[in-house]
């Protein structure tokens, strides 16, 4: 089977220039310009592709949606250098923090749920010492 040459994750927001700015904001850098139904971001060489819900045709929206997708959805990880800083700007926000800052096995993280639910783990980078 080999190994696979890339990857992307795709997630349905509900207002894609408001999740646009929010994805930036953590790191990602837009893949060309945005159009009507794709936003495209990519880091680290991770496509994250911002879609409206008909480019899949996928069932369901609204509420019953977003509670699906806190039950088992997508979960997108991203590693920060200042965890305290993405922190300040979620809650700022407005959206929910599900697992507050604790000590992982990776160091420290949050969990929260961006603006549709869809859960991120925000983990800080440890710096690698020689």
């Amino acid at each position: 089977m080999g190994q696979p040459s890339d990857l992307a994750v795709t997630i349905h927001p509900r207002d894609r220039m408001r999740s646009l700015a929010l994805y930036r904001r953590l790191g990602f850098r837009a893949v060309g310009a945005p159009d009507e139904q794709v936003c495209r971001l990519e880091h680290a060489g991770v496509e994250l592709v911002l879609a409206d819900r008909s480019v899949d045709d996928e069932p369901g929206s609204g509420e019953d949606s977003a509670r699906v997708r806190r039950s088992g959805g997508a979960r997108v990880t991203v590693r920060v250098r200042d965890l305290d800083e993405v922190l300040a700007y979620w809650q700022e926000e407005g959206m929910l923090v599900v697992t507050p800052v604790h000590q992982g096995r990776t160091g420290r993280v949050f969990h929260g749920l961006d603006y549709d639910g869809y859960e991120v783990r925000i983990e800080e980078r440890r710096e690698q010492t020689r």
